[in-house]
């Protein structure tokens, strides 16, 4: 009984550490009302250059210490996970967004014109592609899942 209500201290030690750490990381995000966004997907052994329209995020979470968007990778892995299913396989992808659709409609158009500045480069549009909002306190939550699950089957292995 006493090695179980240790274990109990401890758990509820590490779930509270834990807690406030999730808390001071939700203290430093800031939510924006919206944000547009564009990616690119170019393979160096490949002339295509993949390029998707301007795409509204409602609410995008931004570091306050460092202006950026948290979680950008997820979207440029959209758009490979896209690319993937549609059998182009070893693309990079880029994702770019402003806060402004004047400002990323520029941007848009100077990444467009420096594409189509490169003579061995064709550009083709993925119009039927749009990037899905990312609900970040899922995204937190999945991790804090599968961190448990991960520690529950460390011990049964361990255990074994």
């Amino acid at each position: 009984m006493k090695y179980f209500n240790i274990l109990t201290v401890i758990f509820s030690i590490f779930f509270s550490i834990f807690a406030i750490n999730a808390m001071a990381q939700d203290e430093n995000q800031t939510v924006i009302k919206k944000v547009y966004m564009f990616g690119t997907a170019n393979n160096y052994q490949d002339s295509v250059t993949y390029l998707t329209n301007i795409v509204p995020i409602e609410k995008a979470v931004f570091d306050k210490n460092t202006g950026y968007m948290n979680l950008l990778e997820v979207y440029s892995n959209q758009l490979q996970t896209y690319l993937l299913k549609q059998g182009h396989a070893g693309y990079i992808c880029t994702t770019f967004y402003t806060k402004e659709i004047k400002k990323t409609e520029e941007l848009y158009l100077k990444i467009k014109r420096r594409i189509n500045k490169d003579k061995g480069t064709k550009i083709q549009m993925l119009s039927d592609f749009t990037f899905q909002q990312v609900n970040h306190g899922t995204i937190y939550k999945n991790n804090i899942k599968k961190k448990a699950e991960d520690d529950e089957n460390s011990g049964e292995e361990s255990s074994n």
